[in-house]
């Protein structure tokens, strides 16, 4: 189980979120908990990504595609057992005594060289039961024990090792072998000569076997950090194969795969987590006997691979993975009329035209409502140091003018305006308004205290706290005049600032040329504040939608129930390549990532076929017609 993406952050993209599905899966954990879904959201910043963002996140159909997938995949990777020829002793409690590597060190590079492990702890192993040259625990078995790198040993953890090792079994230790007992009535001395039964006297690195029992067992000693290439030769010297073994195509440590049984049959999860490139051919040699079939927890498909059988329990396919692309190998008892996964097309494409006048409602997030308000403006602060990281608790005052022309009606005045963390506005010297809460900019309606002429601003901003924090003043006036385009007064360097209050300063007769200009510190939706709204500090996607609507017509000669159809689209957009696609109204599934295919052929009928494309558009769509 995982709680996953917590404080990713509303950037994370759905490839992302794939990939890290991806790697969590392969690695055995199959129950995601995904963070979070936030009833205050949008007006909260608080650990996101939010998905459904309170309906103010246009990838948020996108989410049903990567719900459906991770189900899939938890669905066909829970039960059965587990498969691993590596038993990994985990430290425990020796992490906390003494020098120790940690562990996920040298387990993700058992996991780039293709071998799965289990971590089992130092009482379970005590449960296991040693057959032959081979460990057995509940129905796991095993036939590489991997000791921790660590300097402090249960004795009695140790001594089992050894017992491994004598009857025929695997023992591999690196970086640092066990010196001291973590066991009362043993000590240094016991585990020592323990540590020399198995790996001999002063056993140093390498990928040679450091001794070799009676029985054929074999203790190995590599370095701290192993390479991939040193652990794929050992466990070959020691005659330990992966299950599922790349012998064509170049891995480069980004191919992960798990290993299951379920229902009597083998299940691999096979993962090329290149995130870059194109796709990757490779040739894998399978242990397992029965039918390969290849099953898409993307799409829901079904489909058959290329292979041939060595043996009863050999066979080698052909796979072909794009970036990210994932795909489970399901070995079934006998052959099953299946599409091939790479089909020829039947007839040429028809091409999706999208419709350039179709109309996406577009549900505009609180915060970007006030937005244009304050769209140019800055936040200024009195000219000392640097407010916008830090400055000095307190209050300062500013003043400024804006000058109507006579004979001109005001219609309508509105101050939108806001301090960090305090303010009080006059207009003419008579208090208009106040607000205490920076994130939440106040609408002070001023239209009866303006005034032909020149008309002056004073507003007392505090900067509450005990110690220096960030601070700033920002704001706008709107002024509406009949006959004429609306007026805007920013609060800017043109305005002055003072550190001391002076009797008299809200008033327009106030002499403030002493004043030195206030200072700004950062454009409106930078430094600490971000984008104010209307409830407190906004969560806002980083995409802006861009949904396709396009139609395509199937002619009568097309028949839908000889052949699968797919829609293919081009190029859609970095950094989602996401999409969730939906025909004749109703959910088709989606892609994230590479491929970017969907199987629409349920959903199409004789004649005009809508297609809606969630959330961003690609260059082109088209369908295709593949052999059934």
């Amino acid at each position: 189980m995982c709680e996953i993406f917590g404080a990713y952050g509303q950037d994370i993209t759905y490839p992302q979120m794939k990939w890290l599905t991806d790697q969590m899966q392969v690695r055995g954990i199959n129950f995601m908990i995904p963070h979070s879904f936030n009833p205050r959201a949008p007006f909260d910043t608080d650990c996101p990504p939010y998905f459904y963002n309170g309906g103010f996140e246009p990838r948020w159909p996108l989410y049903r595609v990567y719900a459906d997938y991770t189900s899939r995949l938890s669905l066909m990777l829970s039960g059965g057992r587990h498969v691993a020829p590596v038993a990994f002793l985990f430290l425990g409690q020796s992490y906390h005594a003494g020098k120790n590597i940690r562990p996920d060190e040298f387990t993700n590079v058992l996991d780039d060289a293709l071998y799965d492990c289990d971590w089992v702890p130092y009482d379970a192993f005590d449960e296991a039961a040693l057959e032959g040259n081979e460990i057995r625990l509940h129905r796991e078995r095993y036939r590489i024990l991997v000791v921790p790198a660590a300097e402090v040993i249960p004795y009695p953890t140790l001594e089992k090792a050894r017992r491994f090792f004598e009857q025929g079994g695997v023992v591999v230790g690196y970086g640092l072998l066990p010196s001291k007992s973590a066991t009362l009535g043993r000590t240094s001395a016991d585990v020592a000569a323990v540590v020399e039964a198995v790996w001999g006297a002063g056993a140093s690195p390498g990928v040679e076997a450091c001794r070799k029992s009676p029985a054929g067992g074999r203790s190995y000693f590599l370095p701290a950090r192993p390479s991939v290439e040193q652990v794929r030769r050992i466990f070959a010297d020691a005659g330990v194969r992966p299950a599922l073994e790349a012998v064509e195509g170049e891995t480069g440590g980004w191919l992960h795969v798990l290993h299951r049984v379920r229902c009597g049959r083998d299940v691999f999860l096979v993962c090329n987590q290149h995130h870059e490139g194109t796709a990757r051919r490779y040739r894998f040699r399978v242990a397992a006997e029965g039918e390969p079939e290849c099953w898409d927890a993307m799409s829901g498909s079904v489909t058959s691979p290329s292979f041939r059988r060595l043996d009863a329990r050999t066979v080698e396919l052909d796979l072909a993975l794009e970036p990210m692309e994932s795909v489970l190998v399901v070995f079934m008892p006998r052959a099953r009329p299946l599409p091939p996964r790479e089909a020829k097309p039947v007839r040429e494409p028809l091409e999706v035209a999208r419709d350039l006048s179709a109309v996406f409602e577009r549900p505009v997030p609180p915060g970007e409502k006030d937005a244009p308000r304050l769209e140019g403006c800055s936040w200024v602060w009195y000219p000392e140091g640097n407010p916008a990281a830090a400055a000095p608790p307190g209050t300062r005052w500013f003043r400024g003018r804006a000058v109507l022309q006579p004979g001109r009606k005001v219609r309508n005045a509105v101050f939108t305006i806001s301090a960090d963390n305090s303010f009080a506005l006059y207009v003419n010297g008579r208090r208009a308004g106040e607000g205490s809460e920076w994130s939440s900019p106040e609408q002070v309606d001023v239209s009866a205290l303006l005034k032909p002429g020149e008309n002056v601003f004073a507003v007392a901003a505090a900067n509450g706290a005990d110690q220096p924090n960030p601070a700033g003043l920002i704001g706008v006036l709107r002024v509406e005049i009949e006959g004429g385009e609306p007026l805007l007064f920013r609060i800017d360097r043109s305005w002055k600032a003072a550190d001391k209050e002076h009797p008299g300063w809200e008033r327009p007769g106030f002499d403030d040329g002493s004043w030195p200009a206030a200072k700004e510190v950062a454009q409106f939706g930078a430094g600490p504040w971000g984008r104010p709204g209307g409830r407190g500090r906004l969560t806002l996607s980083p995409l802006r939608a861009d949904p396709f609507l396009g139609r395509v017509t199937i002619p009568p000669g097309i028949d839908l129930g000889s052949c699968r159809a797919f829609l293919e689209m081009d190029d859609l957009p970095a950094p989602e390549m996401s999409a969730a696609v939906k025909v004749n109204g109703k959910p088709a599934g989606g892609c994230i990532g590479r491929p970017f295919r969907v199987e629409v052929g349920r959903l199409l009928k004789a004649g005009e076929n809508v297609v809606e494309i969630r959330p961003v558009s690609p260059r082109a769509a088209r369908v295709v017609f593949l052999r059934k």
